[in-house]
């Protein structure tokens, strides 16, 4: 039996900026941040490694993602890896991976009806300007765009997040 070839990859993590459409409302870049944590072995100390994912989607997948979701919001994506080529201004090849998205779902933190940030469990709320009317909401239990939308505690909270890019 012959092998199959696949470009397939699913990432979890949390949203780094707010999601804005670039060009004529087609898209969505972003960034998303994931990590792992283990125990090292010698020293018994617990270590993380982050690793930040630049991220395109389009169509429904980026409506979805400007409507409801957040910076901090926890992202589960799956797509395809896309490698593009260019030439920085040294005349340099240079390289940039992407994850093209084909599926999205937003495991928690989402944008209230105002496109105001929602508050999350620990009750602090990130935009002061806003009225207490929509906060804590659910995220809709109806499945938005064909894609099923969490329900319960994991859809309320939204972890601390923590911009590493900036250390």
């Amino acid at each position: 039996m012959a092998r199959m070839n696949r470009n397939k990859v699913m990432v979890a993590g949390n949203a780094t900026t707010n999601f804005e459409y670039f060009g004529n409302k087609t898209g969505v870049n972003f960034t998303m941040v994931s990590s792992r944590k283990w125990k090292d072995k010698n020293t018994g100390e617990m270590k993380e490694e982050k690793e930040f994912h630049n991220c395109v989607v389009f169509g429904q997948s980026a409506d979805y993602l400007v409507k409801y979701a957040r910076k901090g919001s926890l992202i589960d994506l799956e797509g395809r890896l896309k490698t593009e080529k260019w030439k920085d201004k040294e005349d340099h090849d240079r390289y940039t991976t992407k994850i093209i998205g084909s599926d999205v779902q937003i495991v928690d933190g989402w944008k209230n009806q105002n496109n105001n940030t929602a508050q999350s469990n620990n009750g602090s709320a990130n935009n002061t300007n806003q009225s207490n009317s929509n906060l804590g909401q659910q995220v809709p239990q109806q499945s938005y765009l064909g894609m099923q939308m969490p329900a319960g505690e994991e859809a309320n909270s939204v972890p601390e997040f923590e911009n590493s890019a900036s250390n």
